[in-house]
């Protein structure tokens, strides 16, 4: 257990998946795509998870830091998420399916029927 108390728990290895993609996020937005992308790339405003918008934001806001090495970036990710700052309950099968291994994916929708369409985030209060 980390951070948080003693009754909720981050799993690590949800937090190296975190790290991975943070990292890949990261190393987009230094060689010059933009966030706005990069989110739209994973589903655009409304439809995005909300732990993969979370980390593209947090990689985001070090794009100009160019004495901040992208394994640091993902370093601070992982360390963001064992504390709790991406969900307190974080675990590898909650993870969106951007930020799972290849093996791990569902396969395409033409072997496994048809996708279910996105759904819009719930209005924040």
């Amino acid at each position: 257990m980390h951070g948080i108390g003693s009754k909720m728990t981050v799993d690590r290895e949800a937090c190296a998946r975190v790290r991975d993609f943070a990292s890949q996020n990261f190393n987009a937005i230094r060689q010059g795509s933009e966030p706005a992308r990069q989110i739209d790339k994973y589903g655009g405003p409304g439809y995005i998870n909300s732990l993969t918008l979370n980390v593209i934001n947090f990689v985001s806001g070090y794009r100009y830091s160019a004495d901040v090495p992208a394994m640091k970036v993902a370093a601070l990710a992982f360390n963001k998420c064992v504390n709790g700052g991406f969900g307190k309950q974080l675990e590898v099968r909650s993870l969106p399916a951007e930020m799972l291994p290849p093996d791990k994916v569902a396969p395409p929708a033409e072997e496994s029927g048809p996708a279910p369409l996105p759904q819009p985030l719930p209005p924040t209060p």
